[in-house]
């Protein structure tokens, strides 16, 4: 029988050898099962980032149709109060001209009294009446 140190020793070293084996293996059939599903791997990435890319695209399109739908909303509200500025003015303005002809007609009715009484045939009346005592204020 082997003494007893050299017999650990060559466990020792058959247990390496073994276990250097055992990892050559193990590494090539993992690097075998890796090549043989590397195609398959690589389109289960493909769909994987192309679910991904469709995803951050619908989210895209929907942030970019919210920015649109609010300026159109905005764009809408700023005709909107211009519209009403300009009803708001239009009636001023239309307001303003039925007083100017209002102030227009009654200018034109004093300016046709005054000229009445002042007229000859309305002086000789006036005057006559205040002689019959038909008038007790005197215009003339």
């Amino acid at each position: 029988m082997l003494p007893r140190r050299q017999k650990e020793t060559r466990e020792n070293l058959i247990q390496s050898e073994v276990d250097r084996r055992v990892k050559e293996i193990v590494e090539t059939r993992v690097r075998e099962e890796l090549e043989r599903r590397r195609d398959e791997v690589e389109n289960e990435v493909k769909r994987r980032v192309d679910v991904l890319k469709r995803t951050m695209e619908k989210q895209m399109l929907l942030e970019i149709e919210k920015r649109n739908t609010d300026e159109i909303r905005r764009l809408i509200a700023k005709e909107e109060e211009e519209r009403k500025k300009r009803e708001d003015l239009e009636k001023i303005l239309a307001e303003n001209e039925r007083k100017l002809v209002d102030a227009q007609k009654r200018l034109v009715k004093t300016k046709q009294s005054k000229d009445l009484l002042n007229s000859p045939v309305v002086f000789f009346c006036l005057r006559l009446m205040r002689k019959k005592n038909y008038v007790r204020n005197s215009y003339v």
